[in-house]
């Protein structure tokens, strides 16, 4: 028997074999007079276009895509090349390309001419490397990396570590930023942080004169009457910094509150837990006593009334009674 099972496994396997070569030299000569007409058509309309089909492409391949390899219609726009490693934007053209040999040929020629030149500013004919200013003006590296001496129209000041374009003015005149703060209060000129003045539009406070504002912070109520700041969770007047309380709109927190409250919202408001005594050690142990709803009925015990005399002899009886 099992013999007669695997002739009949060998038979059905070799039978599945030549349907799938069958089938593999019908897709081949369809996808070969497919290709044929695609010549065909190419030629008829004057293009270029070459598919290669290779004897031994497998039957995956037929399905795929064809990809034909088209020419590039680029062209260099000084030596009319059509092959380069890189292709660059011609700016004295737009629109077209340059190829890598020309552009760098146009590079040299540039850098020669600056060299051929004269330094704007120290009037140097020599340099590692030559520069165009905003100005359009041939400057050496030296030149080109310290600081441009002008005079500000603002404030007429001739040392600045950083100068910008005047956008009111159209030359390209260089002009320094806006004139160095100042602090409104004491005049100081440098602070770690700078803050803006309430009390003058367009004004600025150094670091040390806003913490002091913030200590004595008045607070201007809609009746027009004045109010000393007031933290409503501790009460407090005096804090480096204030913020706005969430629960109690147009009152403020301390920043020690506003800590404790940030603090307990990362937290998830978790309570630490309390320490268990004994006795509540003992009674978590102890299963809980259930209780009726019905009131019991209370019992009252009625003493007979003894009399301290009679007490007496009773005991005096007893002990004599012990002793005979």
């Amino acid at each position: 028997m099992a013999e007669i099972e695997s002739e009949d496994y060998k038979q059905k396997y070799f039978a599945g074999l030549e349907e799938q070569i069958k089938l593999h030299k019908i897709i081949k000569e369809q996808q070969e007079e497919i290709n044929i007409l695609k010549q065909k058509l190419s030629l008829q309309e004057g293009g270029t276009d070459v598919i290669n089909v290779e004897s031994n492409q497998n039957s995956e391949d037929t399905f795929a895509d064809d990809k034909s390899t088209k020419s590039d219609t680029r062209a260099c726009g000084d030596c009319s090349a059509t092959v380069t490693s890189q292709w660059y934007n011609d700016h004295q053209k737009l629109g077209s390309y340059i190829c890598k040999n020309c552009y760098r040929k146009r590079w040299r020629k540039r850098n020669s001419s600056l060299m051929a030149s004269q330094c704007a500013v120290c009037k140097s004919t020599a340099s590692a490397a030559w520069h165009q200013n905003k100005l359009n003006e041939t400057v050496c590296d030296n030149c080109n990396h310290t600081p441009i001496s002008a005079t500000c129209n603002l404030c007429k000041s001739t040392n600045s570590p950083r100068w910008h374009v005047d956008q009111q003015d159209d030359s390209p005149k260089v002009e320094a930023p806006t004139a160095w703060r100042t602090c409104g209060n004491c005049g100081a000129t440098q602070t770690s942080c700078w803050y803006k003045d309430r009390k003058r539009l367009g004004g600025h406070v150094c670091r040390k004169c806003y913490t002091n504002q913030n200590l004595t912070r008045v607070d201007v109520l809609p009746d027009g009457t004045t109010q000393r700041r007031q933290c409503s969770t501790c009460s407090s007047y005096e804090t480096t910094s204030w913020y706005n309380d969430p629960d109690n709109p147009g009152t403020f927190n301390c920043i020690r509150c506003y800590q404790k409250r940030r603090l307990r919202a990362l937290q998830g408001n978790e309570k630490k837990p309390k320490k268990i005594t004994k006795m509540e050690s003992t009674e978590t142990l102890l299963p809980p006593i259930e209780t009726s709803s019905q009131a019991e009925p209370t019992v009252h015990l009625k003493l007979p009334d003894w009399n301290l005399e009679e007490i007496g002899a009773l005991i005096a009886q007893s002990a004599s009674e012990e002793k005979k």
